[in-house]
């Protein structure tokens, strides 16, 4: 048995050496539209990404309210800020990373770039791209690409085309982390990196992430940017395409491919079965429906 948790204890202390520490601070500043005749919410993307963010609980975020102080202070608007200007603010802030991003639109595609800025250094420190056919498409797939951000952040350089599904670019190549085990305590605290890809069963004992679980993931809140397979637990979300069955009293998913049972269960698109007292289904020819709701 010691040797058993002194072996689960080097691997612990092996996987925080990757990428960012728990510890690392975020500050998430405006997006700016440069979409001409279109009055574009931006500010409405930015909310998103800084609540994915909280919601993940990997990093800690710096307040809003603390950011909109320091801009007044500084006498600059959230959105449209240049790369040393960011980086700036990051300092003032106490923030070790500033994320800020630019909306464009190409013919009748719109294009969302995020970056990550170092706020030391004043560099790019990631990339991520976001495509859709409308303002909808590219807010829908934010909490993906934040989660790519924060698979990048943990050492993993690309992707491939099955992230291209979470929004993802589809253009880069992927070289992943793998691991057939996880055991999370807590968010941000976990046996392996939470980028990683968990490859046979993931044990959440109070709460955890997974960027993506090809097996079954346990736990009383499981939380996945995408499963393949099956989710148990009180408490079960997938932020990208859930393909199997979630079994719990709260399921939720972005793209539903097979079953949800539970007492509340919530979809983006459902190609398959809710069963359990409230269902509903964002995009679907039935928003609401009790006790069982059919998508196809």
């Amino acid at each position: 048995m010691q040797r058993i948790i002194t072996v689960l204890i080097a691997i612990f202390i092996i996987s925080a050496a990757f990428g960012w520490e728990s510890s690392t601070r975020i500050a998430v500043l405006g997006i700016d539209s440069r979409v001409k005749g279109e009055d574009v919410d931006t500010a409405g993307f930015s909310e998103i990404i800084q609540n994915t963010l909280v919601n993940r609980k990997v990093y800690i975020i710096v307040e809003r309210a603390q950011l909109y102080k320091i801009l007044e202070e500084q006498k600059l608007q959230a959105s449209g800020i240049a790369e040393n200007e960011a980086s700036r603010i990051g300092s003032i802030a106490g923030a070790n990373k500033v994320i800020i991003g630019s909306l464009v639109r190409i013919d009748r595609e719109y294009q969302l770039l995020i970056k990550v800025i170092d706020s030391s250094t004043g560099a790019i420190e990631i990339s991520q791209e976001i495509k859709g056919g409308s303002i909808g498409d590219i807010a829908d797939n934010i909490p993906a690409a934040v989660d790519m951000i924060i698979k990048k952040s943990g050492g993993e350089e690309n992707t491939d085309s099955s992230d291209a599904a979470a929004g993802a670019p589809s253009n880069t190549i992927h070289k992943p982390g793998f691991f057939p085990v996880q055991v999370s305590f807590f968010r941000g605290v976990a046996l392996v990196p939470e980028s990683f890809t968990i490859t046979g069963a993931g044990f959440d004992l109070i709460m955890g992430y997974d960027y993506a679980v090809y097996g079954g993931q346990f736990g009383f809140i499981n939380d996945a940017g995408r499963v393949s397979g099956a989710q148990f637990g009180f408490v079960n979300s997938t932020g990208g395409d859930m393909t199997g069955a979630q079994f719990g009293f709260v399921n939720t998913a972005n793209n539903v491919k097979g079953c949800q049972i539970g007492f509340i269960n919530t979809a983006g698109r459902l190609d398959g079965v809710q069963i359990g007292f409230l269902n509903f289904v964002k995009e679907g020819w039935v928003g609401f429906m009790p006790i069982i709701n059919i998508g196809f």
